[in-house]
């Protein structure tokens, strides 16, 4: 049975309204019970509680309630009563319930509100248990009910607040209970879980309907693909494996018509699946694969470094690099999921790790500061693949990108903060052919961000120092001498985030408040490459 989202409390405590804004934010159905019983029988639920009383009225609200625990909505609400039915309470059991609760008084000034406003002057035309007095009733439903509703619930949410703070506190303890975060998109909201069970994440994520699979492996974790492989052949899917080059290799067009030839090889049909497991460039060209065979198959990510999880994997963005620049070619493409597995992390050196924390700290530049506490405190834990100060970071990291992203899949807005320090990075992995890894060009084109900002007299002007410091602690480079600035110029001018010809930049105003600022000073752009010790 799929566990569901269920919502319980007194009349008023916006259950209704509630579930509606989960089912929004999430993308899903909800189910009210009292809705479903009018719909069912063809009567207000205060006529048939009249009509059956109410020991006649429970044991019908029973079969809706198991219904609806049985049925496809992954959201539902109670009525009221329901859960003082013993048997009715049983059916819970396997359900995350959440129990809206409020103080009585509150709930009455409430409802007297809302008769006010559509002219009933009497509650008990719509809630036959609160005819009499109203603020009695209340009180003694409360009294009569409260023990029963704190016994039976998972977890009990504050009913005084915005009903949107109740839905974003239900959304967070969903997401520790799976141990996963949601991000929402324009269409299927997607989960990025964590787990150390690689085979069972991928397969948990894939659809019924599911019956070909084409793996997109990188080199170093072909046994894993294999292993993957095997275990998905075991469940009746017909599963292929594709080893790609390893690193920016794989996002060429070449590469990606093999992967077309491969797919069509497999049968890959439309309902099929890509799954594309490694680094970043592996998920960018699987990503970017999966969007454009047959226009749309389904696609699982499965990044496998620490900068593939806290960035590439997550968000949307697939595509390939063209010779003038660096994912010039590409889609936004959500997948349907990711599988973050955290004992991929051992495979990977501390030369590896430091890179993936380089994205990770810019996360904590542009909006969470506990990533920057975590690592100033624990700075050598964070080279260890097993520390839980590491996995910490890599959730936080996760976090930040999928509020952001949740909020501008397309980066026509806050998404672009995300590219904190990248410009110049671009610049750098262009220059060397992309053999520079991404992590340090990132941590180097933050410094000069940081060196940018302060030139144009945008922030405190020690960020630069906090900013360089919080880098060399975990041994990320904050300069760079192999190229000038006269090669590196021109290529910043092939960015995707040049708007008009000008160069545009995130740059801090402080920790957390992050800008994007159009630079034309040429003068100010020098400045700041010779404060970070770039050659001109």
């Amino acid at each position: 049975m799929t566990r569901k989202i269920v919502l319980m409390g007194l009349p008023t405590s916006g259950k209704s309204k509630t579930a509606g804004i989960l089912a929004q934010i999430l993308h899903t159905t909800w189910l009210d019970t009292d809705l479903e019983i009018e719909r069912r029988f063809g009567q207000s639920v205060p006529w048939i509680f009249k009509e059956l009383g109410e020991q006649g009225f429970r044991a019908l609200e029973y079969a809706v309630v198991r219904d609806a625990l049985q049925g496809s909505a992954r959201i539902v609400s109670l009525g009221g009563g329901a859960p003082a039915y013993a048997p009715t309470r049983e059916l819970l059991s396997e359900h995350t319930v959440y129990y809206l609760k409020a103080d009585p008084d509150f709930l009455v000034n409430r409802q007297i509100q809302r008769s006010e406003r559509s002219g009933q002057k009497k509650d008990a035309q719509v809630r036959p248990l609160l005819a009499g007095n109203l603020r009695e009733r209340m009180h003694e439903l409360y009294r009569e009910r409260k023990d029963i509703y704190e016994s039976t619930a998972t977890v009990i949410i504050d009913a005084q607040s915005k009903r949107s703070e109740m839905a974003g506190a239900i959304i967070a303890h969903e997401e520790r209970l799976a141990d996963c975060i949601w991000v929402s998109t324009p269409g299927e909201p997607y989960a990025v879980s964590f787990g150390q069970d690689l085979n069972a994440q991928v397969a948990a994520l894939m659809k019924a309907h599911t019956n070909k699979v084409l793996v997109l492996s990188a080199p170093p974790v072909t046994s894993a693909a294999n292993g993957l492989a095997q275990h998905l052949e075991s469940l009746g899917k017909q599963t292929t494996v594709k080893v790609l080059p390893d690193g920016e290799a794989a996002k060429q067009l070449t590469v990606l018509s093999e992967v077309w030839e491969a797919a069509a090889s497999a049968g890959l049909e439309r309902r099929d699946t890509i799954v594309a497991l490694g680094g970043g460039a592996t998920t960018d060209l699987g990503g970017f694969a999966a969007a454009t065979w047959l226009r749309g198959v389904d696609l699982i990510t499965v990044p496998t470094t620490l900068l593939a999880m806290v960035d590439a994997a997550v968000g949307g963005k697939t595509g390939i690099d063209w010779s003038t620049g660096k994912n010039l070619v590409g889609a936004f493409y959500p997948p349907l999921g990711v599988a973050v597995d955290f004992t991929t992390l051992r495979t990977l050196s501390p030369d590896h790790l430091r890179e993936g924390l380089a994205e990770a700290l810019k996360c904590g530049f542009i909006r969470d500061q506990q990533i920057l506490d975590i690592a100033q405190d624990h700075a050598s834990a964070l080279l260890n693949p097993d520390s839980p100060q590491l996995r910490d970071i890599i959730r936080r990291a996760v976090k930040v990108k999928a509020d952001v992203v949740s909020t501008d899949l397309y980066e026509s807005g806050q998404r672009e903060y995300l590219n904190y320090g990248h410009t110049l990075a671009h610049a750098i992995e262009r220059v060397e052919d992309y053999r520079f890894p991404h992590g340090l060009a990132v941590s180097i084109g933050m410094v000069y961000a940081a060196n940018l900002a302060a030139v144009l007299g945008i922030g405190p002007k020690d960020l630069v120092v906090r900013l360089r410091d919080q880098l060399e602690a975990v041994g990320l480079p904050t300069t760079y001498t192999a190229h000038t600035f006269a090669e590196l110029l021109p290529i910043m001018f092939s960015d995707k985030k040049v708007r008009g010809g000008q160069l545009r930049f995130v740059l801090l105003e402080d920790w957390g408040k992050p800008v994007v600022t159009a630079v034309a000073d040429s003068e100010a752009l020098t400045k700041a490459a010779e404060m970070t010790g770039i050659a001109l």
